[in-house]
C-alpha cells in the first residue's frame, strides 16, 4: 500500500491559504516542512509551525516527528502561525500597553482603563512549564510586603485576575482567617517589553495636575493609567483553587470551644473556558497548546509609570509627591563605648538603597537615634551622622560617663530612616497623604554659639526633628559632641545647635558640619510633641516623659512604647538653651552638663527650664494586622 496520499493542507486563520496536494505520510514534518516551501499558495516559512489541532510542533522537534503521527482522520494538515510571529497580536488582545494596578487591601491585579505607552516586543523565551503550588496570605500586611518584593524585583506577581479575596477588618486576636491559594500555573511564553514610550494623553494628564496642584489628581492618574508596567510578562493559564478559612475562638482559654468555617472556590486564567462543576484538568491543560486562549499569567521587573516620563517632569512629579521613608530599620549592636572618644557604627545597608542614597536626584537624609538597653544611671549617649560624599552614611555615637577602670560592653538598641524622593517609586503607599515629610538641609561653618542657623515656619506642622551630619572627620573633633534644640516663637521655629567637647568639659566653637531637620505633619501617634513634667524621688524634682504613661492614654498599640524614639528638645517662648536628652525604654529625661569655661554664652546666662517639650517619631510602627 502506498503511503503517499492526497493530504488537504491549512493555514489556520487564513482560508486563502488551504491546498491539495500529494505527501508521503512517514516523511519527517521537516521533510514536509522543505517540500511545502515551493507550494505557491501555502507558502511554508519559519512564521508556520505544525499541529495536531491542539499542540503545536517547535521547529527544532521536526526531525523527531511523521507526518502521519499529526494528521486527522480526515487527512488534514493544520499549520498555525507561530506565536513569536505573531506578537502584535497579543500587544492588542492583552493590553500589554496598558498599565496595571495593586491594591494593598485586595488581592487582585488589575488593568488600567487607558493605553499609558507604546512599547516593542520580543521574545524571551517559549519553553512549556507547569508547576503546582500553594501560597499563603494571611494578612494585609503579609501581601503588602509580597508587593513590596515585586517593587523591588525580588519576586514575581502572579495575574491573580478577578480573584480579589479581601482582608478582614477585624481586630480581635480570636479571630483568625488563613487565605490559602492552591494553583497550577502553565507558563507557555515569555515576552520582554522595551523601548517604552508614554502617550501624549498621560503626559498631558500628569502636565495638568502638575498645574492644578491637587494630589487627587494623581489618584485619577492611577485609576485611568495604572501603576505600573512590567517590563516582562508569561503568558498561558492558571487553576486557581482558593479556601478561605476563618477560626473563631469562643472565651480567652485555648480550651474554650472554636467554631471553624471554610469557603472554597475554582477560578480558571487562559485556556478554553469549561464548567468548573465537571472540570476536566488534562482537557484544560491541552487547550492551551492554542496561544489564542494564552493569557498573561506573571509580571516581572515592573517600572512605575511616571519612570516614563522625561527628565525635567519627572523630577516635578518626584518633588510634587515630597519625600518618603525609603528605608528604615532597628537593630541592637553591643560594643565599648570609650571614655571621651567617639565610636563609628557602619549601617546594614547593601544593595538598591545604596545606589538610591549616592544618586543626587534621590536627595536622600539619614536620621537615627539610639538608646543603652542597659539604662545606666547617669550615663546618657548622643549620636551624629557620618556621612562622606559618595559613601554610605555611618552613625558616629559618644557617651556621657564617668572613667570606668573597665569599659563594659553596652548593648545598644538604634533606629535609622533614610528620607528621600522615591525616585523609583517603590512605597506602596506613596500617595497616601496621611503623613508629609520634609526636609530642611543647611551647610555651617564658623557659626556662633547662641544663634540661629535655620528657621521655619510653624503651621500645620505636627512634629520636626533635628541631626547633624559630618562629612570629614579628623583627631581634633574626636570628642566633640554636636548637640541640637528649637525654640518656637509665635509662628516660627528657630533651629539651634551647640558643641560640646567631652575631653575639656566645654562649649567650643562648633565645626564645619551639614544640619538636617524632618518636619512631619498630619496625624498620627507615631508622631508629634509631649510636654516634660516634673517628678519629685528622694527630695529632688526632676523633669521627665513618662513613654508608656503617655502611649498607654492615646494609643493601645505596645511596639509605639518599645520603639526607640527620634526626638528632639524644644521650648515655646523662652530659649531652653543647650540640652541634651536622654532616652530610656519608659521614659525621656532632660541632661544638662557642666561648662568649665565661665565665659560663653551658657555660662553667663542659664537658659530656662520652663515651656519644655519633646518632638518624637516612630517609624517602625504600623498599624496593619
Amino acid at each position: 500500500m502506498s503511503t503517499v496520499i492526497l493530504i488537504k493542507v491549512k493555514v489556520v486563520g487564513d482560508d486563502d491559504r488551504t491546498v491539495l496536494t500529494r505527501l508521503n505520510i512517514i516523511d519527517s514534518l521537516s521533510t514536509i516542512r522543505e517540500i511545502l516551501e515551493y507550494n505557491s499558495i501555502i507558502r511554508m516559512d519559519d512564521t508556520l509551525l505544525f499541529s495536531d489541532g491542539f499542540t503545536n510542533i517547535m521547529q527544532k522537534d521536526e526531525l523527531d516527528f511523521k507526518l502521519e503521527e499529526i494528521i486527522e482522520n480526515n487527512d488534514t494538515l493544520f499549520l498555525k502561525p507561530s506565536p513569536s510571529s505573531n506578537l502584535d497580536y497579543f500587544r492588542h488582545k492583552l493590553k500589554l500597553e496598558f498599565g496595571r494596578i495593586l491594591s494593598p487591601g485586595r488581592i487582585i491585579v488589575e488593568s488600567s482603563e487607558k493605553r499609558v505607552f507604546t512599547m516593542n516586543i520580543e521574545e524571551k523565551s517559549a519553553s512549556y512549564s507547569m508547576i503546582n503550588k500553594d501560597i499563603f496570605f494571611n494578612s494585609k500586611k503579609g501581601w503588602i510586603k509580597y508587593i513590596k518584593m515585586f517593587f523591588n524585583a525580588e519576586a514575581e506577581m502572579m495575574n491573580f485576575g478577578s480573584l480579589g479575596l479581601r482582608f478582614s477588618s477585624e481586630q480581635n486576636t480570636n479571630n483568625q482567617t488563613e487565605n490559602k491559594i492552591l494553583f497550577t500555573k502553565v507558563s507557555k511564553l515569555s515576552l520582554r517589553i522595551n523601548k517604552l514610550r508614554p502617550t501624549q494623553e498621560f503626559i498631558e494628564e500628569v502636565k495638568h495636575a502638575l498645574n492644578s496642584n491637587d494630589r487627587g489628581r494623581f489618584d485619577k492618574i492611577y485609576k485611568y493609567f495604572g501603576q505600573f508596567i512590567p517590563t516582562e510578562v508569561t503568558l498561558g493559564g492558571i487553576l486557581y483553587y482558593y479556601r478561605i478559612e476563618k477560626t473563631r475562638t469562643l472565651g480567652e482559654k485555648s480550651q474554650n470551644k472554636s467554631i471553624h468555617t471554610e469557603r472554597s472556590a475554582m477560578y480558571l486564567i487562559g485556556g478554553k473556558p469549561q464548567n468548573l462543576d465537571v472540570f476536566d484538568e488534562d482537557m484544560w491543560i491541552k487547550s492551551l497548546e492554542d496561544y489564542e486562549t494564552w493569557e498573561c499569567i506573571e509580571f516581572r521587573s515592573p517600572i512605575n509609570i511616571f519612570q516614563l516620563l522625561d527628565g525635567n517632569l519627572y523630577k516635578e512629579v518626584c518633588a510634587f509627591l515630597g519625600k518618603k521613608i525609603l528605608y528604615s530599620e532597628i537593630l541592637s549592636h553591643s560594643c565599648q563605648l570609650e571614655y571621651k572618644r567617639r565610636v563609628i557604627i557602619n549601617l546594614p545597608l547593601r544593595g538598591k538603597i545604596c545606589e538610591v542614597i549616592k544618586n543626587e536626584e534621590a536627595n536622600c537624609s539619614i536620621f537615627a537615634t539610639v538608646v543603652d538597653e542597659e539604662e545606666r544611671k547617669n550615663d546618657f549617649l548622643n549620636c551624629q551622622i557620618y556621612h562622606p560624599r559618595d559613601k554610605v552614611p555611618q552613625l558616629i555615637i559618644h557617651c556621657f560617663q564617668k572613667k570606668q577602670k573597665h569599659l563594659p560592653l553596652r548593648k545598644l538598641k538604634i533606629a535609622f530612616m533614610i528620607v528621600g524622593y522615591d525616585i523609583y517609586f517603590k512605597n506602596v503607599n506613596y500617595l497616601n497623604d496621611e503623613m508629609q515629610l520634609r526636609v530642611l538641609s543647611i551647610e555651617t561653618n564658623n557659626h556662633k554659639l547662641n544663634q540661629p542657623i535655620l528657621r521655619f515656619e510653624s503651621n500645620e506642622i505636627s512634629s520636626f526633628l533635628g541631626i547633624p551630619v559630618l562629612k570629614e572627620l579628623n583627631n581634633t573633633n574626636e570628642s566633640i559632641v554636636i548637640g541640637n534644640y528649637f525654640l518656637n516663637i509665635r509662628d516660627s521655629i528657630e533651629a539651634y545647635a551647640f558643641s560640646y567637647c567631652l575631653k575639656e568639659n566645654k562649649y567650643v566653637e562648633l565645626p564645619d558640619f551639614s544640619f538636617h531637620i524632618l518636619i512631619i505633619s498630619g496625624n498620627s501617634p507615631t508622631y508629634g510633641t509631649i510636654p516634660f513634667t516634673k517628678s519629685t524621688k528622694m527630695m529632688k524634682s526632676k523633669k521627665h516623659i513618662d513613654l508608656e504613661r503617655y502611649f498607654n492614654y492615646i494609643n493601645s498599640k505596645k511596639n509605639i512604647i518599645i520603639n526607640p524614639k527620634y526626638v528632639s528638645v524644644y521650648s515655646v517662648g523662652v530659649s531652653c538653651g543647650p540640652v541634651f536628652l536622654k532616652q530610656k525604654r519608659k521614659e525621656i529625661k532632660l541632661k544638662y552638663v557642666t561648662c568649665n569655661c565661665n565665659i560663653c554664652p551658657f555660662c553667663k546666662n542659664r537658659p530656662s527650664g520652663n515651656k519644655v517639650k519633646c518632638t518624637y517619631f516612630v517609624s517602625n510602627y504600623s498599624d496593619d494586622a
